[in-house]
């Protein structure tokens, strides 16, 4: 079936990468420390709306379907024959069967301003994994776009003691990648998928 492609585990990975503890969403909670020369800066997640923070959780994962996304004008578009000359354009809600979505929130007790590095991990050798997808979007982060060719984003945004960084979490399959193919849909076998959002050191 062609709706059934994707993964059976989706974990989110906090992580202090160079300043400080590193936070992991996942459904048994280990937290897990990093030691740094420059002091910690631990970053701590949990889901919008929701007060409890973790340093880690594990998201189940679900089966998606290939979709297409305009970044740039945020529209979703779904083809029932999974080709580009045909899509119908669809809300995100519409899109719930197809794609995974999520609102988080990202705090941390550094009272320094920590600088916010983006990375996709992909544990699985499907040649489908390269048409890929992670959005990550918040009013103040902006907005990125993670793909196994592009898994590591070093952003201009920060995050200290006083603020709250609030963001979606967007995945799915880009059916306009030239991976996204017949044979590549039915040849998969699933994919583990790990995203960090994690501190770096900015240079001065």
């Amino acid at each position: 079936m062609l709706e059934r492609i994707v993964r059976t585990i989706f974990t989110i990975i906090i992580a202090g990468m160079l300043l400080g503890a590193q936070a992991i969403m996942s459904t048994s909670v280990k937290p897990v420390q990093v030691v740094s020369g420059g002091g910690t800066a631990d970053i701590k997640v949990s889901k919008s709306g929701n007060s409890t923070e973790y340093s880690t959780m594990e998201l189940s994962g679900k089966c998606l379907t290939p979709v297409h996304h305009d970044v740039s004008a945020n529209k979703w578009y779904y083809s029932s024959q999974l080709d580009m000359s045909v899509l119908e354009e669809y809300t995100l809600s519409q899109m719930n069967d197809y794609i995974m979505y999520g609102g988080y929130d990202f705090t941390t007790e550094s009272k320094k301003d920590v600088y916010i590095r983006l990375e996709l991990e992909l544990d699985g050798n499907d040649e489908l994994n390269k048409a890929l997808r992670v959005k990550v979007s918040g009013p103040y982060l902006g907005t990125y776009v993670l793909s196994a060719d592009n898994n590591v984003i070093d952003t201009d945004s920060y995050i200290n003691s006083n603020m709250v960084q609030s963001c979606n979490v967007y995945i799915w399959y880009e059916l306009e990648d030239e991976n996204c193919t017949i044979d590549n849909i039915n040849n998969a076998n699933g994919t583990n998928i790990q995203i960090k959002v994690g501190a770096y050191q900015k240079d001065a």
